[in-house]
């Protein structure tokens, strides 16, 4: 389920209530929900899914936003909203949605991502909405939100706006713990961290912020105004999980989407444009010809590493800006994690671990603005794992982390000589398992 543009998608349709008493006036059914939960499944039929009805109104979100978040949304000073560098469509949606609906609200409020946006959500997005570093380099943001990310890949500019706030608002849904000394801000620097590992999209966390603002204010918005906001909460949680798949879509996203999309305001073909502008067939089949592939298997457990060449990389990224001068070297990227994801469900790996590495003679004959768009390291490492916790405990062996089936981290060593870690790293992992296992059936 990885696109919804090449034909009309036309979900089944009931009676719902408008846009502007959707969330606000919502009846929640089961009002103990765990919004985190797993759904048992969301039936699919080829690219496409149909989403179920369980009836989930947005205080199950809602609830679980500290107010102190709540605070700062609301607050009437200056507010800078910042992604990470290179971002997802997460990442920029949530930035843009939540500085949309404090405009809307009438609050002043700045987007900022340390680059160009992907392709998946360049459609949702306004011509110059994103402030630029010499923009924000300017002035001064009494509030500074990061969303989808903990600090350590915001630009420069975005980082002396950090020292310069004086509240620091992080929302994210990856396994962080950022502190005011790993955020390079004062002790007097008023800091709130609000961590929902069972987000399936930080876009969903700003939807609730906003919704909690929202009601606070009394706010009445047009149907327009609901429109801005939720575009690009919708593009981006549907990126985030991969076109609502059944392993990375809760109860509560699935009930929240479905209610979005049944109330007829969003034109779906426009919101999922973007979807639709994949890396040429052609280019594709050439840059994963440099795709190795190294299976490893310890005891029952199969695992497997990926490595990718990354001049290749770069010469894929060339043929698809000829194309699209606007495409990224992040979208080569997750058209390459795409097919090793595919790859790891067509298998059934427990786990595997992908790397491209880009040394910094490759890096030099780039133009700075191209050379601005790939990792601040040398090597970027994507970690994928079936079960729960196990993808940010081998990212976190390499300084980085994650969401509980995926993450990430970057490294300025040899790209073989992580993935050789990586591997014993799993692999004592697993006899650890083993060795746990029967230790606790012998003492029974």
């Amino acid at each position: 389920m990885k696109t919804v543009g090449k034909q009309p998608w036309v979900p089944h349709v009931h009676q719902a209530p408008a846009l502007t008493r959707l969330f606000l006036d919502a009846p929640v059914v089961a009002p103990l929900l765990d919004p985190t939960r797993r759904p048992d499944l969301i039936p699919e039929a080829g690219a496409y899914c149909e989403l179920t009805y369980n009836r989930v109104g947005a205080s199950v979100w809602t609830k679980r936003v500290p107010d102190g978040v709540v605070d700062a949304f609301l607050h009437p000073g200056s507010c800078l909203v910042v992604g990470d560098a290179p971002g997802d469509p997460d990442c920029f949606g949530s930035a843009v949605a939540w500085a949309r609906a404090r405009q809307i609200l009438g609050l002043p409020a700045a987007a900022h991502v340390n680059g160009p946006p992907p392709l998946a959500i360049a459609p949702v997005l306004r011509r110059d909405e994103l402030a630029t570093a010499e923009q924000i380099a300017q002035r001064a943001y009494e509030t500074v939100v990061l969303v989808d990310n903990d600090g350590t890949r915001i630009g420069p500019a975005a980082q002396e706006a950090l020292k310069r706030a004086k509240r620091v608002i992080i929302v994210d849904h990856h396994d962080i713990a950022p502190t005011k000394a790993s955020l390079g801000i004062g002790e007097d620097t008023e800091l709130v961290v609000w961590k929902e590992l069972g987000a399936d999209a930080a876009a969903l966390m700003t939807l609730a912020t906003a919704l909690r603002g929202i009601e606070r204010n009394a706010a009445d918005l047009t149907a327009d105004g609901w429109r801005d906001l939720l575009a690009p909460i919708l593009a981006a949680t549907y990126s985030d999980t991969r076109g609502f798949e059944a392993a990375r879509s809760s109860s509560a996203t699935v009930g929240m989407v479905r209610s979005i999309i049944d109330a007829g305001e969003l034109d779906l073909k426009e919101v999922f444009a973007g979807f639709d502008r994949s890396i040429r067939s052609d280019v594709k089949r050439e840059l994963l010809r440099h795709l190795a592939e190294e299976t490893h298997q310890e005891g029952t457990f199969k695992f497997a590493t990926f490595a990718l060449d990354g001049q290749a990389m770069l010469e894929a990224w060339s043929k698809a800006r000829a194309v699209r001068p606007d495409t990224t070297w992040s979208d080569v990227l997750y058209s390459v994690l795409d097919v090793v994801e595919e790859r790891t469900r067509a298998t059934g790996y427990g786990a595997v671990v992908f790397g491209v590495e880009t040394p910094k003679e490759q890096r030099a004959n780039l133009p700075p603005e191209l050379a601005e768009q790939l990792p601040p390291t040398a090597v970027k490492l994507s970690v994928r794992s079936a079960a729960p916790g196990m993808a940010p405990w081998l990212a976190r062996k390499f300084g980085g982390n994650g969401k509980p089936h995926e993450a990430g981290a970057g490294s300025d060593l040899p790209l073989s000589k992580l993935l050789a870690e990586a591997v014993t790293h799993l692999r004592a992992n697993v006899r650890l398992e083993q060795t746990t296992k029967l230790w606790l059936m012998g003492s029974r």
